[in-house]
């Protein structure tokens, strides 16, 4: 197992630490399941499930293990630094991006995640349509099985990603 999925899918027993202000219960929540794939070498891989609540710019996303057991809790707001708490301890970063760096070894734009989940381009990049969905920053998200909660995203360049997941029904 990979160092960075042995730190994402370790007991998250520091959870309840975090300083970040919690999103408010207002914002959006989505849940799910998610299957993530990275074509480095060696091939890396991890499935959970998660909750994301809120938006780009203020959210917080826990993913669970098949126990239940929470793994990994990040959070964001406004002027303060993304926050990721696993069994390892805090980590603080200066923004999301840097988050997905440092707990995946990859860039994965999170803060375009939870409008891309919702099947729209996040609006502070530039997109364009596509047959099944749209193009945004160097990623395709496959909407085509939008209406059973199926969101694929999909970047190419090396290394490949490809993301999976399965919304709850609401």
């Amino acid at each position: 197992m990979s160092s960075w999925l042995a730190r994402l899918l370790a007991a998250a027993a520091l959870a309840g630490c975090a300083t970040v202000a919690p999103p408010d219960a207002s914002q959006p929540r989505l849940d799910g399941r998610m299957a993530l794939r990275i074509d480095s070498q060696p091939p890396q891989s991890m499935s959970a499930t998660f909750e994301l609540v809120g938006d780009g710019e203020r959210g917080r996303l826990v993913l669970t293990n098949p126990l239940g057991l929470r793994v990994a809790q990040a959070d964001w707001a406004p002027g303060q630094p993304a926050l990721l708490v696993t069994s390892d301890g805090e980590r603080r970063f200066s923004d999301l991006e840097s988050l997905a760096v440092g707990a995946l070894g990859e860039r994965v734009p999170l803060a375009a995640l939870p409008d891309w989940l919702r099947g729209r381009p996040w609006p502070q990049a530039p997109s364009q349509s596509a047959s099944n969905g749209f193009e945004q920053l160097g990623w395709a998200i496959d909407l085509a099985r939008q209406a059973e909660g199926r969101v694929a995203l999909k970047r190419a360049a090396a290394p490949a990603v490809d993301l999976r997941v399965q919304l709850d029904p609401r």
